[in-house]
């Protein structure tokens, strides 16, 4: 969550819910909040982690939004990184 700006959850916590989670930050940087998006794994879709954070990004203020990082995955496709990061 540090290195990325945000977390996610597919399946780990409960059976057939996936979740993605940003921290929110008071000016000084210092984390006051978080904001998740939780659904069922049936529609959560790795593909659109990008669309997700942009959501969650905009509902903590535009100006904060997460860092993502995007590389190749194995299959060649974009996707962002490492489980995500």
């Amino acid at each position: 969550m540090r290195r990325c700006g945000y977390g996610v959850n597919q399946d780990e916590t409960e059976d057939a819910v996936s979740g993605i989670g940003v921290v929110v930050t008071d000016p000084s940087g210092q984390p006051v909040a978080a904001l998740t998006l939780a659904v069922p794994s049936a529609r959560f879709d790795r593909r659109q982690v990008t669309g997700y954070l942009d959501a969650l990004g905009e509902g903590r203020g535009a100006d904060r939004k997460p860092a993502r990082r995007r590389t190749r995955g194995p299959s060649g496709a974009l996707s962002t990184a490492g489980g995500f990061c």
